[in-house]
């Protein structure tokens, strides 16, 4: 409700330590251009790395890049295997998108170096490898994706980050 609502989303003011942060922030940018510059160039070098693996990213052009898997077990799936080659992705499953809209999202940093994202690029080359000629079930996955809903409905979930593995 309160994300829902109007009066909510319109009548609070926000904290003074958020405003200090995001004034920091500017001031950062703007004395630091270098850091804009190798977000982009890392968002670049992942997007294109994928695509050429034939991942569909959507349309994004931003440092947030979308894999397009559709089917929402085999995105949970998907990002359950990329997890075992030490890879974490978000999986986005309905309701927080359309059916037939499940995606992966990945989020790349100005912190992420080459090898960073080389090693994603080659987990998700190898993803691709062991999809191939290999079907996966369906109630395997659907189970899955029940499982990570379960996770993150339960009051205190430490939700993905729990295992320690740093986000790409």
């Amino acid at each position: 409700l309160q994300h829902a609502s109007a009066p909510f989303i319109f009548s609070g003011a926000m904290a003074a330590p958020v405003a200090a942060a995001a004034c920091e922030t500017l001031k950062i940018l703007s004395e630091e251009p270098e850091r804009v510059a190798r977000l982009q160039a890392n968002a670049v070098f992942l997007r294109e790395g994928l695509q050429s693996l034939g991942y569909d990213t959507g349309l994004s052009q931003t440092a947030v890049i979308p894999v397009m898997l559709h089917d929402d077990a085999r995105t949970a799936l998907f990002a359950r295997k990329l997890r075992d080659y030490g890879i974490l992705v978000s999986p986005v499953l309905f309701p927080a998108v359309a059916q037939g809209a499940a995606r992966l999202r990945l989020c790349v940093t100005a912190a992420h170096t080459q090898e960073h994202l080389q090693f994603a690029r080659d987990g998700w080359e190898k993803r691709r490898s062991a999809e191939r000629g290999r079907s996966w079930s369906r109630e395997r996955a659907d189970s899955w994706v029940d499982g990570w809903r379960r996770c993150w409905l339960t009051k205190g979930s430490k939700g993905p980050y729990w295992s320690g593995q740093a986000p790409i």
